[in-house]
């Protein structure tokens, strides 16, 4: 039997750029001068975050009600 169910992977490029963007805010907060710079990263990665998971799970319900 064969499996024809797919993961959807709305959202994932999202949630890698908030990861991605998250981890530099870290190391940028620790510079002098720069911690603005983290803090605005910060609120960034979790806007970025929040429409990652909403995307996925608009797109998920479509699947599930189909």
């Amino acid at each position: 039997m064969e499996n024809n169910f797919q993961q959807p992977n709305t959202g994932q490029n999202m949630s890698v750029a908030a990861l991605i963007i998250g981890i530099l805010s870290i190391m940028v907060a620790f510079i002098p001068c720069f911690g603005i710079l983290g803090i605005i990263g910060g609120i960034l990665a979790i806007v970025f975050v929040s429409i990652g998971l909403s995307q996925a799970k608009e797109q998920m319900l479509q699947l599930y009600w189909q």
